[in-house]
């Protein structure tokens, strides 16, 4: 499970096999696990518009939003 910590908002988590998998490769990556406001925009650009989900559209939707929220304010990145 991977959970995201965004600055000044609500915690939330996934245990989704595919999402843990290019979080670690973007966390290993840049070498650290703790990410300032909009500093991940790039990649979660790339990643949105280069990724195939198997999950419904619903939560893919709902998955999305809540990473783009965390990438617009930043926060930290805890693989449990």
């Amino acid at each position: 499970m991977v959970e995201f910590t965004p600055n000044g908002t609500k915690k939330f988590s996934t245990k989704s096999k595919n999402l843990i998998k290019i979080v670690k490769l973007i966390t290993d990556k840049n070498k650290k696990q703790d990410f300032q406001p909009k500093e991940l925009t790039a990649i979660y650009k790339h990643v949105l518009a280069n990724y195939t989900s198997e999950i419904s559209k619903t939560d893919y939707k709902r998955i999305t939003t809540a990473i783009k929220d965390f990438v617009e304010v930043g926060g930290s990145i805890e693989f449990k």
